[in-house]
């Protein structure tokens, strides 16, 4: 197949021969030129598992911006290709997008992805206090938070504010007790 044909497939071709239980959605912006000049455009994509635990990309769109309508939009496009049995979607916590996965998505489990959620805390915007917090020193229940992290962040200071980003992050990450534990 030619490269064409192959994204064409990736983009339009059919996703019914196979049940979907777990979703992942993301975007980048990227440069591109458009009438002589340069500007930015996201490009979604959707990665998914399927029944025998095979991950696979099944999705690919560049739109305008990530708002709720091009989420929808992209979420219906993947369901009328045949996209059905998700329990469990992953993804950041972009209210357009949670909003278009619930209502597309009906009845699928969301969980905001940790690696967002660690860039949000560890990597935002200085606070106004400039209090800091060693992460290893936060807990949340009887667990220290480092844990929840996939990377070795010992020692490792945050900004006081972001202990509220935290923690928030985490109860939407455990909200629902039907995803299995090895998904976290």
């Amino acid at each position: 197949k030619s490269l064409d044909e192959e994204v064409d497939d990736l983009r339009h071709g059919s996703l019914s021969f196979d049940r979907w239980p777990y979703l992942w959605l993301d975007a980048t912006y990227i440069p591109i030129r458009e009438a002589g000049h340069t500007t930015k455009r996201a490009v979604v994509i959707a990665v998914a598992v399927n029944t025998e635990a095979k991950r696979q990309i099944i999705g690919l769109e560049c739109i305008d911006t990530e708002s709720y309508l091009s989420w929808k939009d992209f979420l219906i496009s993947l369901r009328e290709r045949g996209l059905s049995g998700v329990k469990l979607v992953i993804s950041d916590a972009h209210a357009g997008l949670v909003r278009a996965i619930g209502e597309v998505l009906t009845g699928a489990a969301w969980q905001n992805c940790l690696c967002h959620l660690e860039r949000n805390v560890f990597f935002g915007e200085k606070p106004a206090s400039g209090v800091l917090v060693n992460v290893s020193d936060y807990k949340v229940g009887d667990h220290v938070a480092i844990a929840y992290f996939p990377y070795d962040r010992k020692g490792l200071y945050i900004n006081a504010d972001s202990v509220d980003i935290f923690h928030e992050g985490y109860d939407r990450v455990r909200k629902d007790d039907r995803i299995p534990e090895y998904i976290y």
